[in-house]
């Protein structure tokens, strides 16, 4: 009940905004409006499992490797003052 409401505050406040717009750019946005709620995205309804990304980084190294090589190019400036 709560979304309702909230949505018809969202259309009155939208057409509060566009109200003092032409016709023409009116019937622009009617146009717009109507194409997105058309053209229905592929992909939205698939959902990427873990599964999905194995084997996305291919490599012959091991984990290990990758871990070390990661470390050893590492660099730190930091230079701390004694206190």
């Amino acid at each position: 009940m709560k979304s309702t409401s909230k949505n018809i505050t969202t259309a009155d406040y939208f057409y509060g905004l566009l109200s003092n717009l032409n016709s023409d750019s009116k019937l622009e946005l009617i146009t717009r409006l109507s194409n997105s709620l058309k053209t229905i995205p592929s992909n939205k309804n698939k959902q990427v499992t873990l599964r999905d990304l194995f084997g996305s980084f291919n490599t012959k190294q091991t984990a290990n490797q990758l871990i070390l090589d990661i470390r050893k190019s590492r660099n730190f400036s930091r230079k701390i003052e004694s206190l």
